[in-house]
């Protein structure tokens, strides 16, 4: 069967075409990026490590966990004993009773743990702040009234002398200026002992930040690929 073949204006018409098509501009799909979003994309690993300075606040995983320990710790029926460790027995009517059943005007008893194992796992160490029931300092081998669980970035130790491992009082630092010196039995204190320093403690979270920190870094970049329409 004959087939009909292009005339040669045919072909010089279709060729023309192809050269218009292979050179006129391109439309290009217009981007929303980002500009806060790609600049933190682009940060120095050193910027962004620093900004992971609370991982117990930024961290689901790490509230999750340093909370259920909490949690847990709170839930033990703590009972106080009067006796010997052979021969002992339950009280329920004493001054230490009254004292952790509520330990200040601001917690409840199962707060009062949350808070000091909160302390512990985060920082490595939880004060006890002891006060009495007025406004005069606690003496020594007195009942407190109140006990108040603080952070340790709040306290200092004080030396006898410098590289000396003797305390001789705490320095309380509330706020810029403001400083309160607490003799050593105005205060428990409670730590992970930091077999590196015998004065500070080791918290668990202090191990456990490099995968804390590297996980962190992978949700900023998911993040920040979001932010920008998936373009980086």
């Amino acid at each position: 069967m004959a087939t009909m073949r292009p005339s040669l204006i045919d072909r010089a018409e279709r060729f023309g075409r192809d050269v218009i098509r292979a050179f006129a501009p391109r439309q290009v799909r217009q981007l929303v990026v980002n500009p806060t979003a790609t600049a933190e994309f682009w940060q120095g690993p050193r910027t962004r490590q620093q900004k992971f300075d609370d991982p117990y606040a930024q961290h689901a995983w790490v509230y999750a966990c340093v909370n259920a320990i909490a949690r847990n710790v709170a839930r033990i029926p703590w009972v106080i004993k009067t006796g010997t460790r052979k021969d002992s027995s339950i009280t329920e009517a004493t001054p230490w009773t009254r004292l952790f059943d509520r330990p200040n005007p601001l917690l409840s008893r199962t707060q009062f743990w949350v808070a000091t194992i909160v302390q512990l796992q985060v920082t490595g160490r939880s004060i006890w702040v002891k006060e009495s029931d007025s406004d005069r300092r606690i003496g020594p081998g007195e009942i407190p009234s109140e006990l108040w669980p603080i952070s340790k970035r709040f306290f200092e130790a004080v030396t006898e002398r410098q590289g000396s491992s003797k305390i001789v009082a705490w320095k309380y630092s509330p706020s810029a200026g403001h400083q309160v010196l607490y003799a050593p039995h105005e205060i428990v204190d409670h730590k992970h002992v930091n077999p590196n320093d015998f004065l500070g403690a080791l918290a668990p979270m202090d191990a456990a930040l490099q995968g804390a920190r590297l996980d962190h870094k992978a949700g900023r970049h998911g993040e920040s690929i979001m932010d920008n329409s998936a373009v980086h």
